[in-house]
């Protein structure tokens, strides 16, 4: 992940259904990629605020480093809890 890359969330195929602000996980490796306190903090503030964010700008609010930041985000991603926005610059 680059410093430009920013990320937004979206409800992904690691949720099998939603009701309302209800999400569905059914896969346990989807579960463990919650499992760190920072992969939630990052997750309710994507959602919260409904606008993207770059590695660099989650970390100096999470207190991470942004390659910390971009680890927990790739992570996030491999299950679809966040995605990449479209390219708005360098991001820097």
């Amino acid at each position: 992940m680059t410093k430009g890359a920013a990320m937004s969330a979206e409800p992904s195929s690691a949720a099998a259904g939603q009701a309302g602000d209800r999400v569905n996980i059914s896969d346990a490796r989807a579960i463990r990629a919650l499992a760190h306190a920072v992969r939630l903090k990052v997750i309710e503030e994507l959602f919260g605020t409904q606008q993207p964010a770059t590695a660099t700008e989650l970390a100096q609010r999470h207190g991470l480093t942004p390659s910390a930041m971009s680890y927990h985000l790739r992570a996030l991603e491999k299950w679809g809890f966040v995605k990449r926005s479209a390219n708005q610059g360098d991001g820097r």
